[in-house]
Order: C-alpha cells, then sequence, then structure tokens
C-alpha cells in the first residue's frame, strides 16, 4: 500500500526577471513567459497528484496568482524570499523536498521550461520501474546532442515509446526520488 497522498512533490522556483541567457519568446515579459511554462507544465503532469511548494523570489502577487488558478489550495505551500536568487532558493527546494512527507517522487522546477503535455506520468514511471535510474530530466535541448561535455558514450532504454537517455548532467530542474535526495545532499 502506497503510503504517500500524491504521486509528486515539486518545489518550482519562479523570479519576476528575464534570466541573463533571454528565451525564444516574452524575452522582454517574465509574467508571459512565466504563464506560458507554468501552464505547460500543468498540462505536462497529467492525471498526477501534485504537492507544489512555490518558492516565490521578490515577486510581486500576481505570480501567486499564477498558481492559485491552477491548483488547489490544499496542494499549495507559498514560500516567499525577498530577492535571494538562484543559489539559496536552490538550496531551499533540496530541503523542502527532502523533509516533505508527501511524496516519494520529487522534482525540482525552474520557471522557465516549457513541457509537453502528459509527459510526468511517463517520466514518473520510468524512475519507479527502474531503480538503477537515480535522476530523471525532462530537459532535451541540442546542447544535449551537440556539446563536448555530453558526448560520452550514453546508454537509451525506450520505454512507453520514449526514449530515455544516460547524461553526464543535467541542470537544476530533474526528477528523482526523495531518499535519493537525501543520499545526494
Amino acid at each position: 500500500m502506497n503510503e504517500f497522498k500524491h504521486d509528486l512533490a515539486v518545489a518550482y522556483r519562479i523570479y519576476p526577471k528575464v534570466s541573463s541567457h533571454p528565451p525564444p519568446v516574452f524575452a522582454d515579459d517574465k509574467l508571459k513567459l512565466a504563464r506560458l511554462c507554468l501552464n505547460s507544465f500543468k498540462a505536462s503532469l497529467g492525471n498526477l497528484r501534485v504537492k507544489m511548494w512555490v518558492l516565490l523570489d521578490d515577486c510581486p502577487p500576481i505570480y501567486e496568482e499564477l498558481f492559485s488558478r491552477l491548483w488547489a489550495p490544499d496542494d499549495l505551500v507559498w514560500m516567499r524570499y525577498p530577492g535571494v536568487k538562484d543559489a539559496a532558493t536552490f538550496r531551499e527546494q533540496v530541503r523542502i523536498l527532502m523533509e516533505q512527507t508527501d511524496s516519494e517522487m520529487v522534482y525540482l522546477a525552474e520557471d522557465d521550461y516549457f513541457y509537453l503535455p502528459d509527459q510526468f506520468p511517463l517520466a514518473v514511471n520510468f524512475l519507479k520501474h527502474n531503480p538503477d535510474a537515480h535522476f530523471v530530466s525532462p530537459y532535451d535541448h541540442p546542447d544535449i546532442y551537440t556539446t563536448e561535455l555530453h558526448k560520452l558514450p550514453r546508454e537509451t532504454r525506450v520505454v512507453e515509446g520514449k526514449n530515455w537517455n544516460s547524461c553526464f548532467s543535467t541542470t537544476h530542474t530533474f526528477l528523482t526520488r526523495r531518499d535519493t535526495l537525501r543520499e545526494c545532499k
């Protein structure tokens, strides 16, 4: 029997300014970019039950509305920070997800990723059924295939029609088990 109430616990970092690497859309409007990315994230979750910690880093109240329109109040936990930037909020994500008791599966998310629909159930199932896989990332960008860092030999597994590739590193946006996060901290 599953002891957890949720399929996934998410710590989602959001900051109201565009990163130093401007995105291809809404490069001058972070609120529009955040809305697009958050809506795609919600669609990607499919029917998973998700508990969400929202790390608002110097965000005005309108950013809270982005989340409260998509999640039930009981599934949201608000964490407000006064402009502490990436390193501090990343440490907070790790702490929150290690300490939470809502889900075995945990996801660290940043606010400027675009997701494809219904992909998270596949990622969660992949991690559940492949105990030798420690981390899963939805990040599939050309640099994974073209930069020297990633030109190491890789293993590819096809599960549920999706290719899962091993890689040397990824961004601060990834899925893992709570216990794996604790071990690696």
